[in-house]
């Protein structure tokens, strides 16, 4: 049924399908459309579930980048913005994370000189699902075990799944500080539910490597 929908709007291939308007074809198609357009420029947003034992459920993102990145900058963007996206859905889920991993996967070149495929770290941390601590601690993942590699996929994953019974207070930070976030965290979940995904988006994604756009 959906691909006699796309055959009729002159769509008959992956490229057709990648060079859609996404707001135009949004409008058509509503989410699914928005999923379909990810998916053709190798973005997967579906939920990974643990079948045999669901209640280790996860959610994760995985994108194949559109080119090969190798500059560190950019590749901490990518990851900024898959670790902010991710928060989302554990905060509409009502959850929060205590065990966070990373993929890293290298190029075709890459991974013929580095015989690898790439390295998948993971860490166990304090129960959170604020993007900003989320963002720091995915970041501190990859410069511990990055060396510099040429690069084309990325992939993470918030597992350890608990109830978002409240904000989480520490020691080294300042109360007022922490509730601030959440908030800001809670005011762009809603923006972005109600107007889309882009409707908000942080100015990182403006910069070179960007792929949140």
């Amino acid at each position: 049924r959906t691909a006699r929908k796309l055959n009729l709007m002159g769509i008959h291939s992956m490229y057709d399908l990648s060079h859609q308007d996404p707001y135009l074809f949004r409008s058509k198609l509503g989410l699914m459309g928005e999923q379909l357009l990810a998916l053709s420029w190798g973005i997967d947003r579906s939920d990974l579930t643990e079948t045999i034992r669901p209640k280790n459920k996860s959610y994760s993102n995985s994108q194949v980048l559109p080119r090969d990145y190798s500059q560190q900058a950019e590749i901490e963007i990518v990851i900024r913005e898959m670790a902010d996206q991710v928060a989302t859905r554990i905060r509409a889920h009502q959850k929060q994370t205590c065990l966070v991993s990373l993929f890293i996967g290298y190029s075709f070149s890459e991974s013929e000189k580095q015989e690898s495929h790439g390295f998948r770290k993971q860490c166990r941390i304090s129960p959170t699902n604020d993007t900003n601590a989320l963002m720091a601690v995915m970041i501190n993942l990859f410069r511990k075990h990055w060396r510099g590699e040429i690069i084309r996929h990325i992939g993470i994953d918030y597992g350890g799944l608990v109830d978002d019974t409240g904000v989480q207070l520490n020691l080294f930070e300042q109360p007022e500080h922490i509730l601030k976030t959440n908030k800001i965290d809670q005011v762009v979940d809603e923006i972005r539910q109600r107007f889309g995904t882009t409707a908000l988006m942080r100015a990182m994604s403006k910069e070179v490597g960007g792929t949140a756009i």
